[in-house]
C-alpha cells in the first residue's frame, strides 16, 4: 500500500481524543509493506485511515481491514474520505467519515451512488466550513441527497468558532471544530 505517513495520536474530529494508529493513504506516497502495516495494526484499539480519498487504492485498503478483522474483530477502523469512492465489501467495526470542502469555488463532484451507499451505511457527514454564506452550500447538499441530519457535522478549523457553533444550532446539524488544529496546532490530517 502507497502512504504518506503512518503515525499515532489522538483523534480531532467527531469522536474526540480517541488514541489511534493513523494510515495517511497516499497513492503518491511510499510503498509499505501490506503486513507491516497489519501488524502495527494489531497493537491498537482504533485505527484511522485518511488521506484525500483513501479508496483510490481500494483493493489494499479492503485486504488490511479484511486482515485486521480476521485477526482481530474488537478492533475498531474509522475512515475519513472525501466521498469520490466507495469500499467493494462491508466490514465489520468500520466507521464512514465523508468530508466535504465547502469553499467557494469548490465544487462537490460526488456520484449519487457514493452518496446513497455512505449514508445506507449511515456514515457521518463532516463539511468543513470557513464562512457564514457557506451554510447554503451544505443546506443544498443535505436536502439533494437526504442526509440525515443526526449524521451531519459542521466543522472548522477558524479561530472564531462561536460562529460556526451559532450556525450548527440554527440549522440543527451537529458541530465538531478541528481540536488537532484548535487546542493542539496540529495540521488536520484526517
Amino acid at each position: 500500500m502507497k502512504v504518506n505517513q503512518i503515525y499515532t495520536n489522538f483523534t480531532g474530529l467527531v469522536e474526540v481524543g480517541k488514541y489511534s494508529l493513523f494510515i495517511e493513504v497516499d497513492s503518491g506516497g511510499a510503498f509499505v509493506d501490506d503486513n507491516d502495516i497489519l501488524e502495527n495494526c494489531l497493537m491498537y484499539q482504533r485505527i484511522v485511515i485518511c488521506g484525500d480519498n483513501p479508496f483510490e487504492q481500494k483493493e489494499e485498503v479492503t485486504k488490511l481491514i479484511k486482515a485486521i478483522n480476521t485477526r482481530n474483530d474488537k478492533i475498531y477502523i474509522d475512515i475519513y474520505t472525501n466521498g469520490k469512492n466507495k469500499p467493494n465489501s462491508l466490514f465489520k467495526n468500520v466507521k464512514y467519515y465523508v468530508i466535504f470542502d465547502c469553499n467557494i469555488g469548490k465544487e462537490v463532484k460526488i456520484k449519487d451512488d457514493y452518496i446513497d451507499w455512505f449514508i445506507g451505511m449511515d456514515s457521518y457527514f463532516i463539511f468543513n466550513i470557513i464562512a457564514e454564506d457557506q451554510i447554503d452550500k451544505v443546506n443544498t447538499i443535505i436536502s439533494t441527497y437526504m442526509i440525515p441530519r443526526k449524521n451531519v457535522f459542521l466543522s472548522t478549523t477558524i479561530e472564531d468558532i462561536e460562529k460556526l457553533k451559532q450556525l450548527a444550532i440554527i440549522h440543527k446539524y451537529n458541530f465538531c471544530p478541528d481540536f488537532k488544529q484548535l487546542l493542539w496546532n496540529e495540521v488536520p490530517n484526517e
